[in-house]
This record gives C-alpha cells, structure tokens and sequence, in this order.
C-alpha cells in the first residue's frame, strides 16, 4: 500500500517530534519534519502529499510566504484557538483544515487521512507524470535523451508529449526536431498563473510525432532568478494536466526552475559518461539532491550515457563511487546520434534499429514509458564481446 508523504513543519523541535510521534503510531504515513522561523517558508520537498505548519501568534508571515505550497498541497494549519489572525490568514490563502492548540490527536489523524484522501485520486486522475533529465556535466547528453524519449512516447503512444526546454539562454531543443519557436518559454512562466490547458498550446510549437514543445526564445535574456516565485510550479502543473507524460530538459544548475522540477518529479535522469571527471560529478549532484534539495533516492536514476566496455572507467567503478539506487547503459553510437542532430530529424524516426534506439528504448521501459512487449529483444554478444568482459573479471 503507498504511503502518504506528510510534511510537518513547527517552530521548535519539541513542537515536530509531538506531531511525529502522534502520526507515526498509524501506519501508512512518511513522516518528513522541518523547522521553521515564523517567517520565512520551508523548504520545498518533493512529492508531499500533505503539510501540516503549527504557527503561533504573530507568525502571520509565515503562511503568507506559503502562499504558493497551500495553494498546491493540501494544508492542515494548527495554532492557538484564540488567533482570529492566523485562522482567517490560513483559510484566506486556502489551508484546507485548521486545528486548535493543544492538538487532539485523533482529530489530527483523521484530518490527515481526509487531506490526503483528495490529493491522491485527484494527482492519479488528472495529472500525468513529469521526468527531468539532467547532466551531472555539460555536454553528457540530456538534451538528446529528453528529447528522444519524448518522440518515442509519443510516437509509440500516439498521444501528445509535453517538452520543456528549460534553459532560458542556450536552449537547444527546437535543433533537434528542425522546429522554429513560435513564442517563449518566459512569455508562459510570466502568464502561467492564468493560463489553462488550452491557453498553454498557444506558447509551444508542435512537431508531427505530437510533441509539444516549450522553449525560450534565443534574442531574450533572462534569469530563474528574475521571474515570480510561483511561476515555475504553476507552469508544472499545467503542463501535467495538460499532457500523459512531461519531459523537462533542465541546464546543470540548482535555481528556483530546478527546484520546481526537482519538487514535482515522478523521475530524475542524471546523465553522465565513464570519466573520472564525470563521475565525481555524478556523486556530488546525487548528494545535493538527497541532502540539500531533497529528493527521494528512489526517483533519481544514474545514466551512464556514450557507454564502451573497453573504457578503463568501468561500469562497476562507477556504481562504486556513487552508489545509486539504479544505474542505467546507453550504448556509444557517437556517429548516429551527431547526424540525427545535424539535421534536425529525431532518431526514432531516422534511426529506430540502431543500438543506441534499442538503449534508449530499454530506458523508457525501466521508466514505465513503454510495456515489456513493446521492448526490443537482447542482441546477441559475439565472441571477442565476451572475451573481453571475462579479461577485464567482470
């Protein structure tokens, strides 16, 4: 059974360790505790399916810097019974319950329960899944495996696949599928807390495959830094209503795009290759995720990408050093991918049996993007092949 993601936030330890303990005598929950200053909001966590914020008196500022985290998760407000303030702070800002100190236990487990009954259904009937892709070093390939399995989703599928070029300077993406921007990425973030499922279109060119994409556009300048703080998350959110599946091609960098990205996730893609370079940035990235960003270890990923036996960083040296929950092969086929790129044509459509296609196809069956009868089947390893693995005392 799946656990509820609850996140509890208080001003003192005493305060997250009462509500832990209380919770944490009913099973189905997955309790995360954060303090807070009664003024600032707490950091964002991925995939939270409810919060609950204990304020006292005076901390008024503390939801409205919430604004944005009430409006999209489901939020249960405790605070003292006397506080008008606070109670018509949180109701007007949309907190979906509010229970008075000192907390009945029982009441705050039914209202958990009840909160995290109307998240659930409504995420699985009406939001698709989002999957971030990103280098753990420039130039290690994610915008090339964003982009192809965005096509083959959509073209195995036949259904619109969202695909958001994140990088607001040097996006790359409208290259590969030979597409001209019809209007920018920054144009939606800025209109992103009006615009609908229909509106969104507006902004994104759509190639033949059913790919929708969404990109900045190259004569404007711009920063994550610059842009509404809610955008981000609103523009997500859309775009998971909006299509099955959501692929974001995100620039190596932790900025408020990113951590939007980082927060919603169904899956993190960190793509390297066998460097030693390579890998001792795939380690670092993995735990500025874990420990600073805060996202699951299960939802991230490790693809090694441009993969050759022969290289001297082997597979199991890498897993070794980073130690990921999964570690994926995309084979090299340097020459393949560089032409599909050159000429703007997506590899599934100019190249679907090489090696590299069956790799990536492997890679969305790992991802639930494709059944285990829609995947190719294992080719055979010649004799020299294994020959060398046994050598090398794989």
């Amino acid at each position: 059974m799946a656990q509820t993601r609850v996140l509890i936030s208080a001003g003192s330890p005493q305060a997250c360790e009462a509500l832990q303990l209380a919770l944490a005598a009913e099973s189905g929950f997955e309790l995360l505790t954060q303090l807070h200053d009664g003024v600032a909001a707490p950091r964002a966590l991925p995939n939270v399916e409810v919060m609950i914020v204990q304020v006292q008196a005076g901390e008024e500022p503390l939801l409205e810097a919430m604004a944005a985290s009430v409006q999209r998760t489901p939020t249960l407000v405790i605070c003292p019974g006397d506080s008008l303030s606070l109670l018509r702070t949180a109701m007007r800002l949309g907190a979906r319950d509010c229970l008075s100190l000192p907390v009945n236990y029982r009441e705050l487990i039914e209202a958990v329960r009840r909160l995290a009954g109307e998240q659930r259904p409504n995420n699985a009937a009406t939001y698709g899944n989002l999957i971030g892709v990103i280098n753990v070093k420039g130039g290690s390939g994610a915008s090339f495996v964003a982009a192809s399995l965005a096509h083959l989703s959509a073209s195995h599928h036949q259904h619109e696949v969202g695909l958001l070029d994140l990088d607001l300077q040097f996006g790359s993406l409208p290259l590969a599928f030979d597409l001209q921007r019809r209007s920018s990425l920054l144009a939606a973030l800025y209109a992103a807390g009006q615009i609908d499922e229909t509106a969104l279109r507006g902004y994104m060119v759509r190639h033949d495959s059913g790919v929708q994409l969404l990109s900045a556009m190259s004569d404007q300048l711009s920063h994550a830094w610059d842009l509404p703080p809610d955008s981000m998350p609103r523009l997500l959110e859309v775009m998971r209503r909006a299509f099955a599946l959501t692929v974001v091609d995100m620039p190596r960098q932790i900025d408020p795009l990113a951590s939007a990205v980082f927060e919603q996730a169904d899956h993190i893609l960190l793509i390297t290759q066998q460097s030693l370079a390579h890998t001792r940035d795939a380690k670092r990235m993995q735990q500025i995720l874990l420990n600073i960003v805060g996202v699951p270890r299960d939802r991230m990923t490790l693809v090694i990408n441009r993969y050759s036996e022969r290289h001297i960083v082997r597979e199991r040296d890498v897993r070794e050093a980073v130690d990921p929950a999964r570690l994926l092969l995309l084979p090299n086929d340097y020459d393949t991918v560089s032409e599909t790129l050159d000429i703007g044509v997506p590899l599934f459509a100019r190249s679907p049996d090489s090696e590299i296609a069956h790799g990536l196809q492997m890679l969305a069956g790992e991802l639930g993007l494709l059944s285990a009868a829609s995947l190719p089947q294992p080719r055979k390893r010649g004799l020299r092949a294994a020959l060398s693995e046994a050598l090398r005392g794989r």
